[in-house]
């Protein structure tokens, strides 16, 4: 096995894919800001999707992870949340576009890697 497929291997607390958990809690806080919603109902919104995607990931994709890296998994997309929320409060949301577009663009590419090395993985 390639040593870039190991990168993507599960840690106890975090590991790569804590990078594409970060970035959707930078990524959910601009959208829902975006979109009007207060402070409260953007952080529960996000925290929901975030929460319910690790249940999802459990029962429907049949990923098994520790619980430390679950519980961090949440945790570091709150902490993408907030650095977000600090970027939009010293600047204005609207100049920070071109911040949005290339978290999507990493994010995407994040996942898409890490879904390949872990399929490639899960076949051998």
């Amino acid at each position: 096995m390639s040593k870039k497929l190991d990168l993507w291997k599960e840690g106890k607390y975090v590991d790569l894919w804590t990078i594409p958990h970060v970035i959707f809690g930078g990524i959910s806080m601009f959208i829902f800001s975006y979109l009007g919603l207060n402070l409260l109902l953007n952080f529960l919104i996000s925290v929901f999707i975030m929460v319910f995607w690790e249940f999802f990931e459990l029962y429907f994709l049949g990923v098994k992870e520790h619980l430390p890296n679950k519980v961090m998994d949440v945790v570091t997309g709150i902490i993408g949340f907030g650095i977000m929320y600090y970027l939009a409060r010293t600047y204005e949301l609207s100049s920070l576009w071109i911040y949005f577009w290339i978290m999507l663009v990493v994010w995407l590419a994040l996942n898409l890697f890490g879904l390949y090395a872990s399929r490639k993985r899960n076949k051998k």
